[in-house]
């Protein structure tokens, strides 16, 4: 989800709010690799390093930016940033795993 919306407060005025929001899972954790002798072609698609008894991790963010534009002539334009960001996560994942299958 990522609506936005411009409010021109005057012909040389502009205000741009920006929202983003995002949600994830994931299985056992993040950036797992496993290749076959002859790459990823000889790997199931179901193939799984999880524990079957962990939950998935679970992130999320909100993310409100905005940017605030002022024309005061031809030659001076003043633009103005802001952001706020907020993220979360929860799980047991943050690890990494290279295996080659042979």
């Amino acid at each position: 989800m990522n609506p936005s919306f411009k409010y021109n407060a005057s012909e040389n005025t502009n205000v741009i709010f920006e929202y983003i929001l995002s949600q994830n899972n994931f299985e056992g954790g993040f950036s797992k690799y496993a290749y076959g002798i002859d790459g990823f072609k000889e790997v199931k698609k179901n193939f799984s390093f999880s524990d079957p008894i962990m939950d998935p991790t679970k992130s999320w963010e909100h993310n409100i930016y905005g940017t605030i534009n002022h024309n005061f002539n031809e030659d001076w334009l003043l633009t103005a940033q802001f952001g706020y960001v907020r993220s979360e996560m929860e799980g047991a994942s943050c690890m990494r795993i290279t295996i080659r299958l042979l």
